[in-house]
């Protein structure tokens, strides 16, 4: 909340101890990045002048980061070839600066209140602001504020935020932009427009033509006034110029000889491993066309080596998935390791592969290896993120309304659970029916509070055992799922439904038809929610899908849209707060949740009995794992011949599958068929 700009987590520290002591966090950085810290507590969540924080003495930046020095990664690019390596230096940046800060230029204003100074458009806080002073009296319009620019800097625009975590009165809803070169006397105006004050962003005033005119004057013309006051705040203000260049020294490290034929070497060394067998000979001389060229133009020789290297990158032989060849050991190797790792095989696939093409047992031992190795995550991440739509996660964001104590680290954690929990099921070999129960799943203090469990302490992801009596359980109950397939205010049983039945069951659903409107569900009305749905569903063009899909969703109802379990529901209280946050919320109790259905001719009452039911057909869910893994793995939906070898390799009794036993059949499947 404290910045517009988008954030991303770099890490959680949990804080025990009354004595300041030192932590370290490894995170990547790039140009520009500014950080914020916010800190977290069960019982002063947001509160206002809260008796409890953290003290924070010093915060060091330092990097990049590097094993050894030279850095492994330079060496084996140019293994074999001596390096030009300079001694590692230290070097103290200085601290950052806004572009109005680092052109020696600053802030004036027409008026300001105590605590609300100008100053804090320029600290790179939002949350902190310049306000126009609004007592013992209200400043008199036109409020504005005067950009100084000492030295004439060319400008291109200015950089406009709104304040955020109040009431938002007072936000910009029209300005002016005016020049002048005595600062007392103001020519035409050079911009005006509208500012978007619902959302918390930064925005880019940019200007018809480049001015250097050393006085800018901003001008609020219409701001928010909740009481018809005429006042004006704003939460960051800068320019917007030409980046200046880097005052750092750079460390290069080279090859002694910067010859074109060690350039050959490298690029057809690397092209080897990234592409996995034999490079296409006319990829290799674009390659090193390309390279040659920008040595010929006087490019230094690191900056002609990565031109080459991008032209391999950017190359289809890289970025498409590449026809499999099951008798050639070196193309069986990249595949591999493209599938499961989303990189290069390392030296022992290569060692192995290069001896001739893997039987089936040493193929299989392969991929049990390379599902243990650290590397996999990424396949995880990336076929969690495609199979059960975790790309999507960050689509949806719970209303503070409803769920006001649904914060950055919930948000955080909670794809990391369902992650971690398929990473665990595929290196334990667990059985598949983990998917629809199980007594495991990855929490910390956040996600247990969340789920309601108790004794979990610390930011730490570890493995807990679930409590008979939880409500929790295998995917359909992870809270990353129950947020993703809401519209973050109301749980949706036809949404959910649809996720199950088509990302779990495997069940094919067709569109809806185009003339029936979105059901959109009230609570607190007269019909419940199963009998809006069931009025929704008359038409007889509805009625089929719906009578798969309803039941999967009903049997979720008692978790929110938020992922927390409930027995009744939330409905927005009416209020004025639009920009307001309350920890308590707006909202009141409704309707008691009915979780209960009808699936296949068998009823159930809550979320367990519909797992038992789900557990009947454990088959199907094998069945439909199979066809995505084979899909993610090859980069193609199986053909009929395929889904009948697929569907082969599912026992009667399912529950005795593993996970990797599974995923291990597939992937030889997908590896040694000829006839693909």
């Amino acid at each position: 909340d404290d910045r517009p700009q988008p954030q991303r987590l770099l890490g959680v520290l949990s804080l025990s101890s009354p004595e300041i002591q030192p932590h370290t966090l490894r995170a990547r950085l790039h140009p520009g990045d500014q950080i914020s810290i916010h800190c977290y507590a069960e019982e002063n969540f947001r509160e206002q002048d809260p008796e409890r924080g953290a003290l924070i003495r010093q915060i060091s930046i330092r990097g990049p980061l590097v094993d050894t020095w030279p850095p492994t990664s330079l060496s084996k690019t140019f293994a074999g070839f001596p390096l030009k390596v300079p001694e590692r230096i230290i070097q103290t940046m200085p601290p950052p600066q806004t572009h109005l800060q680092a052109i020696g230029g600053s802030l004036q204003v027409s008026s300001f209140q105590e605590g609300m100074e100008k100053e804090y458009m320029q600290d790179g806080i939002a949350r902190t602001f310049w306000h126009s002073r609004f007592k013992p009296e209200v400043a008199s319009p036109p409020h504005f504020v005067t950009l100084e620019n000492p030295h004439r800097q060319t400008l291109r625009g200015l950089l406009y935020s709104t304040w955020t975590g109040g009431n938002g009165n007072g936000q910009v809803k029209t300005y002016r932009i005016q020049a002048s070169e005595n600062g007392s006397e103001w020519g035409p105006s050079i911009a005006e427009g509208d500012l978007d004050v619902q959302l918390a962003h930064e925005q880019t005033i940019a200007f018809k033509e480049p001015i250097d005119s050393p006085f800018l004057r901003f001008e609020i013309t219409d701001a928010l006034s909740l009481d018809g006051r005429s006042i004006a705040s704003i939460g960051e203000l800068d320019v917007l110029v030409d980046e200046a260049p880097e005052e750092r020294q750079w460390q290069i490290i080279e090859p002694a000889d910067t010859s074109v034929s060690v350039l050959q070497e490298v690029i057809l060394r690397f092209a080897k491993r990234a592409l996995g067998n034999d490079p296409a000979q006319e990829l290799i001389e674009a390659s090193l066309a390309i390279a040659q060229r920008s040595m010929d133009q006087g490019d230094p020789f690191l900056t002609a080596l990565k031109a080459g290297l991008k032209t391999l990158l950017c190359s289809p032989s890289f970025l498409m998935t590449p026809v499999i060849d099951p008798q050639d050991g070196p193309s069986t190797a990249s595949t591999l390791a493209r599938i499961l790792w989303l990189s290069v095989p390392d030296d022992v696939l290569i060692e192995m592969t290069q001896r001739g093409p893997l039987n089936r047992e040493d193929m299989r031992g392969q991929i049990l290896r390379m599902l243990q190795d650290a590397r996999s995550q990424r396949m995880v991440r990336s076929f969690v993120g495609q199979w059960l739509g975790l790309d999507g996660f960050d689509q949806v964001t719970p209303s503070l309304k409803l769920y006001p104590a649904y914060d950055t680290l919930l948000h955080h954690f909670l794809p990391k659970e369902t992650e971690m929990f398929m990473a665990h099921l595929m290196r334990e070999n667990l059985t598949i029916d983990h998917l629809i129960d199980s007594d495991i799943s990855f929490l910390n203090q956040r996600l247990a509070r969340h789920y309601g469990i108790e004794g979990v302490v610390g930011a730490q992801m570890r493995r807990v055992r679930l409590d008979p009596a939880s409500h929790r359980g295998g995917l359909l109950t992870m809270g990353s799922i129950l947020k993703m397939t809401t519209d973050g205010f109301e749980s949706s049983p036809i949404r959910r439904g649809a996720w199950v039945s088509k990302q779990l069951m495997g069940n094919p659903l067709p569109p809806p038809p185009p003339s029936v409107p979105t059901l959109e569900p009230h609570h607190g009305l007269e019909a419940s929610l199963k009998e809006q749905i069931n009025q929704h569903t008359q038409q007889a063009a509805c009625r089929a899908c719906h009578k798969i899909i309803d039941p999967y969703g009903f049997g979720l109802e008692s978790f929110d849209a938020s992922g927390q379990w409930r027995e009744r529901y939330r409905v927005i209280q009416p209020h004025s707060g639009t920009f307001q946050y309350r920890p308590e919320g707006y909202y009141q109790w409704a309707d008691p949740v009915d979780a209960s259905g009808t699936l296949q001719g068998q009823s159930f009452r809550d979320i367990q009995s519909m797992k038992a039911l789900l557990r009947q057909d454990l088959k199907k869910v094998a069945y439909h794992f199979a066809k995505v893994w084979f899909h993610y793995a090859s980069g193609a939906e199986p053909t009929l011949h395929e889904r009948i070898a697929l569907h082969a390799m599912i026992p009667e009794d399912p529950s005795r599958l593993g996970m990797a036993d599974l995923m291990t059949k597939v992937l030889i499947h997908v590896m040694k068929d000829d006839t693909r």
